[in-house]
């Protein structure tokens, strides 16, 4: 067409050259910011930019010449565009072209993109594909209808789609700067890089398939096949059509299907002609699998394919073995009946794959008439796999034969304890099988897939022979006469594990889709009566649901067997488990209807006579909601029987219903059930909030005979009680208790000290503010802290009365000193500082002393200003202490036998470093009583509480220096008495 591209640093034009010289098209490139020169561009890297025309070609198709026109590609440093070129026509009036006018030539961008680095040549190779090369000598195609960029090969060249460079020059290759030039001929590709020369050729997609042919890579060329007949191959392939969509897809296949089935048989062929190894031959096996399941040719994989495998033993299982994978991952969903039995014979005979056999088995779409199902079947129970036997026998129609063979064979082997609850945790296991199958049966669906039967009448009808086999539909006189003959499959399945056959009815009966179940039973024939005739004794036939006729197959069977003593039809437990669920799910299905009394008390007598401790809390639930919806017309005829029974919520509500308030407490106080007994103290304030005078009287007469056993319970919560219900006083409670002097104090605990969070309780063993620590000295005097010995005395403070009489105090200090000594300072030191009445620490010291407690002695005496007297005290104990650790070391040097004298020597020692200690904290509570003084002193307001310790203040400055020599003499005896200098 005589078009010229001029392509400078700067510029791009494109000439025309025929009919003169004219300039068609021209754009200018943009130097980047900063640069000096546009040779020196990209940060002074060499100009690097190419040119290449697409000639214009002329197809010829159906619906005519077609003329597709040229394309200019064209680079400036990565930036690749390409300029596609558009005739426009001058046209007359009417619309159509003028004749002999030549048409306008414009070009415009089509494309254009960025590249990794420079690219320094482009060549068109083919019809909308541009092959270029970057500075570095990596090679890239570009395919302008798809907009796809592919890598062919990078530095330095090792291939181009398969086919090796070959270097036509010598020496050492130069450094690629402006001596690269490129051409393409017949697909074959010249380079020239620098001082080498390299050529290579793009491989349409049959030469790469034909070279790994006769290189002899036979799984390569079949796994390449297959990519290519997908489409997932990452190159570009010469001759392959790449088109988006089904038109795409439907070419690529007819191209490449054919070949990638021959290229498969000739691989089998050589390679079986020649000896190969195991792991070659599974490999082989293993691409010729995905390219069957490519092309959805099954025919190919099991027939030719499969007999190259069949010749030898070892070659089948290998096959088979490879054929595994794909058939647990659901690609192969059916196979023909020779490859099923070799499978299930190569399997069988192994023990070790038997399992893998059965899990192959489950994932096979096995439909009646396309397999040996006599010979599955016999597999299946000779090897013990008996979810595949389930599945095979539902498959052919029918969903009967699989529970009664799987009963059978779990009762040959000896069953399950009935009272032993469940089996092990075995997929396999006939417990496990049968009551998953009859759980997916009774609910019309598929096993093992849990998918619904279609048609829905197919689905009603299995489930309705499955619920007949379980529960069959008879009249309660025909089926006590042989229990075990009328509900030999039902007997069964409970051998099986009652408490799973019970959670298999709970899912099924859940379902909405039983509802739609219904069975008919059928009246029990009687004998004719003198001169009557046999159509006076056809009755007509009864529809049931499912949801009736398992309630009353369980009923007629648990008190049929609980009115026969020496029945071993079903174990006691049995009977309990299975009353209890039939009972519940009357009284939570069918709560409108009401039941004959001779029914209930026949139901009642299972419930409450069954000596059975393991189902009591079933059989208690069971029975509390058959008591709600069928009341007795007489409560008291069920006092004694529900009591023995130790039905003990039944029994409150019986008590309420009789206003025997008292009685009910007293019951529900009486349950086993911690939570249930801690109850009643809400219960007695709902009792009291209604106010009726009876109801009060009954708490009363309860409290006055259970307030030890309260106390026990939860001593906080009844002392709540007692102040919430205004009928009741604490003054009788502490009298009742009296008796158990134990139970007293904790009741007077809750009342005087009772538990207070940790959040908001004070550290009980923090020293008092005002005495342990001597937070004064060596503080300046505006630091100094004036500190009152009891709260009640600080000027201002408001006086909050106790609500306790004090001799509610000095009973529970008695009863700290005898029952629980330690927790007796920490009280004391609580209530000096929180108490809101001072304590008389005369009387304080009285009761410690009476009972021993010197730690309360002492803290007495310091509170009194007695220091000396503290300090004696201490010394004493200190004293007493080392004379019985001399005692303890005396018998441990005369050899005394065991740890007994180690043991009272470490507690001696402990009580004397005790009495020490609390030696120094007299003394330093005597340093903060003189520093507080002499801050008070230098006060000019001092209450007559200061003015009246003044005495205590200069006892303990004159006698300080004797206490601290005396200390110091213990403390030189204590250092002797452990051994230590």
């Amino acid at each position: 067409m005589g078009l010229v591209a001029v392509l400078t640093a700067t510029s791009l034009s494109v000439w025309r050259t025929r009919h003169g010289v004219a300039q068609l098209y021209r754009t200018t490139r943009l130097a980047p910011p900063g640069s000096r020169a546009a040779k020196r561009a990209f940060g002074g890297r060499p100009y690097a930019g190419c040119v290449a025309w697409q000639p214009a070609r002329r197809h010829t198709g159906a619906a005519g010449p077609d003329v597709a026109l040229p394309l200019l590609a064209y680079s400036w440093g990565p930036t690749i565009a390409v300029l596609a070129m558009h005739l426009e026509h001058d046209v007359a009036d009417n619309g159509a072209p003028l004749v002999g006018t030549p048409p306008r030539v414009r070009f415009e961008k089509e494309q254009a993109w960025t590249a990794v680095e420079d690219v320094v040549l482009c060549r068109w190779i083919d019809a909308g594909v541009l092959l270029y090369m970057t500075r570095s000598q990596r090679l890239f195609v570009f395919e302008a209808a798809l907009r796809q960029e592919t890598a062919v090969c990078e530095s330095p060249p090792g291939a181009v789609v398969g086919r090796p460079w070959i270097t036509l020059a010598t020496g050492a290759e130069a450094e690629p700067l402006y001596g690269h030039a490129m051409c393409v001929y017949k697909r074959r590709v010249f380079a020239l890089c620098g001082a080498s020369l390299y050529t290579g050729r793009l491989l349409s997609w049959a030469e790469r398939l034909e070279l790994l042919e006769e290189q002899r890579l036979y799984i390569d060329a079949i796994t390449l096949a297959t990519g290519f007949y997908q489409g997932r191959t990452g190159q570009v392939v010469a001759g392959l059509p790449r088109l988006p969509g089904d038109a795409g897809r439907e070419r690529r296949h007819a191209l490449v299907g054919g070949r990638l089935e021959t290229l498969m048989r000739t691989a089998l062929e050589r390679a079986f002609a020649s000896d190969q190894g195991a792991a070659e031959a599974q490999a082989l096996a293993s691409a010729c699998i995905v390219a069957c399941l490519a092309l959805g040719n099954s025919t190919l994989l099991f027939g030719d394919i499969f007999e190259h495998y069949a010749g030898g033993p070892g070659q089948q299982h290998l096959f088979l073995v490879t054929v595994e994978p794909f058939i647990l991952s659901g690609e192969i969903a059916s196979v023909p009946p020779q490859i099923l039995n070799a499978m299930i014979s190569s399997y069988a005979a192994t023990p070790a794959l038997v399992s893998r056999l059965g899990e192959i088995l489950m994932s096979l779409k096995l439909r009646p008439g396309e397999f040996d199902s006599d010979r599955v079947l016999a597999i299946c129970r000779q090897h013990r796999l008996w979810r595949t036997f389930a599945r095979v026998w539902l498959g052919m129609g029918d969903p009967i034969a699989p529970v009664m063979a799987i009963v059978a064979a779990a009762s040959e082997d000896g069953g399950v304890d009935a009272d032993a609850g469940s089996l092990a945790s075995d997929d396999e296991a006939p417990g496990v099988v049968v009551f998953e199958y009859l759980d997916m049966v009774l609910r019309g669906r598929s096993y093992p897939d849990d998918q619904p039967i279609t048609p829905q009448s197919r689905a009603e009808k299995y489930s309705a022979l499955a619920a007949e086999l379980v529960f069959p539909p008879i009249e309660a006189s025909q089926a006590r006469g042989d229990l075990a003959r009328a509900f030999g499959p039902l007997l069964a399945l409970l051998g099986l594990g009652t408490e799973r056959f019970l959670a298999m009815l709970r899912r099924v009966l859940g379902d909405s889709f039983t509802g739609f179940i219904n069975l008919i039973v059928r009246p029990a024939s009687r004998p004719t009566p003198p001169g009557g005739s046999e159509r006076m004794l056809r009755r007509a036939s009864q529809v049931k649901s499912l949801l009736q006729i398992v309630v009353d197959t369980l009923c007629v069977l648990t008190t049929a067997t609980h009115a026969d003593p020496a029945s071993t039809v079903l174990s006691r437990r049995q009977i309990g488990l299975l009353s209890s669920f039939a009972l519940s799910l009357y009284a939570t299905r069918f709560p409108l209807i009401y039941l004959a009394d001779a029914t209930l008390a026949e139901w009642s007598n299972v419930l409450l006579q069954l000596d059975d401790a393991s189902t009591r809390a079933e059989r208690e639930n069971a029975f509390e909601l058959l008591f709600r919806l069928n009341p007795p017309r007489a409560y008291e005829e069920y006092i004694e029987r529900v009591r023995d029974a130790r039905f003990l919520r039944v029994l409150e509500q019986i008590y309420t219903a009789l206003e025997q308030h008292d009685h009910a407490l007293r019951t529900r106080l009486e349950n086993p059930d911690v939570a249930r007994c801690r109850t009643v103290f809400p219960a007695m304030r709902e009792l009291a909030a209604a106010g009726r005078p009876r109801a009060l009287a009954c708490i009363a007469a309860f409290v006055g005979t259970s307030a030890a056993r309260l106390v026990e319970l939860d001593a906080d919560a009844f002392a709540a009680a007692v102040d919430a219900i205004p009928s009741l006083s604490h003054d009788a409670v502490v009298e009742q208790l009296a008796t158990t002097p134990p139970l007293q104090l904790a009741y007077l605990r809750a009342l005087l000290d009772p538990v207070v969070p940790e959040t908001l309780s004070p550290s009980l063993d923090a020293p008092p503010a005002d005495e342990r620590a001597p937070p004064n000295i060596g503080l300046s005097d505006e630091q100094h802290i004036v500190v009152y010995p009891f709260r009640s005395l600080v000027p201002g403070a408001a006086e909050q009365p106790s609500r306790f009489p004090q001799a509610y105090r000095d009973r529970y200090l008695e009863l700290l000193c005898e029952f629980s000594p330690s927790r007796a300072v920490p009280y004391l030191r609580k209530q000096a500082d929180l108490g809101p009445e001072p304590l008389r620490l005369a009387h304080v010291q009285a009761v410690c002393s009476r009972f021993g407690v010197s730690d309360g002695v002492v803290w007495a005496l310091v509170r009194l200003g007695d220091f000396s007297g503290a300090l004696q005290t201490l010394l004493r104990q200190a004293d007493q202490a080392t004379d019985r650790a001399r005692e303890a070391v005396a018998g441990i040097e005369a050899g005394a036998p065991g740890n007994a004298c180690h043991e009272r020597l470490a507690e001696h020692l402990d009580a004397a470093a005790h009495s020490i200690g609390g030696c120094v904290d007299v003394c330093k509570s005597a340093l903060a009583r003189l520093g507080k003084a002499d801050a008070a002193a230098a006060a000019a307001t001092t209450t007559a509480a200061d003015a009246g310790s003044g005495d205590y203040r200069q006892l303990a400055s004159e006698q300080l220096c004797d206490l601290w020599l005396a200390l110091l003499r213990r403390a030189l005896g204590y250092l002797h008495a452990t051994g230590q200098t």
